[in-house]
């Protein structure tokens, strides 16, 4: 939330929340995964009478539907949350975040900033054990597969050591400021930005 306070003192914005871990996810059956290959295929899926993949398609179009994105997640054994991973299989489908054009696969979400807000337990910065962090390399290629190139990560590591220090509000308004100005002008710092709890303005 300190992000989001921090945004709105940059610029007026709606939000909308989406916890995924409490959300009545669609469960991927045969039906689905039918409807999900015939799109592959290049045919006609939309008619499908398969209740989750009708409802994955209304997910994919509500998420293309925001012009910005504050994904917040913890590192569960070295990556991503089983929730969230099964949001990005339900919403990423051919014809909704993606398409193959020219015979190349296109992203459909070009345009749209996000921000990463990422904690774990453990330190996972340095060299001997940036491998074994997954879960930013892994969003970073599923946001770039579906044409997002401009992220912006706030890392909180160590988050179990009873000395852990917050995150320095700098770095959070910096990041805020920086997410502001994308929103209101998109040429505005078009790269991609990484910030951990030892950096400083």
């Amino acid at each position: 939330m300190e992000f989001v306070n921090a945004l709105t003192t940059e610029v007026t914005v709606e939000t909308e929340h989406l916890l995924v871990g409490k959300a009545a996810l669609p469960e991927i059956d045969e039906a689905f995964l039918d409807a999900r290959y015939a799109a592959l295929r290049g045919g006609d899926s939309e008619g499908s009478s398969g209740k989750a993949w009708q409802e994955s398609l209304a997910m994919a179009a509500h998420f293309r539907s925001f012009d910005a994105y504050l994904i917040s997640l913890p590192m569960w054994n070295f990556g991503v949350p089983y929730a969230l991973k099964h949001y990005i299989d339900l919403i990423t489908q051919p014809g909704a975040l993606f398409e193959k054009r020219d015979g190349h696969l296109l992203g459909l979400c070009a345009g749209r900033p996000v921000c990463i807000v990422h904690a774990s337990g453990g330190e996972y910065l340095s060299e001997d054990r940036a491998s074994l962090q997954h879960t930013i390399p892994y969003l970073r290629t599923w946001l770039g597969f579906i044409g997002i190139g401009v992220i912006d990560v706030i890392d909180v590591s160590s988050t179990s050591e009873a000395t852990t220090e917050p995150t320095d509000p700098e770095i959070i308004s910096r990041v805020a400021r920086r997410f502001a100005a994308r929103l209101t002008d998109p040429r505005t710092t078009p790269h991609s930005s990484e910030f951990r709890r030892s950096d400083h303005a």
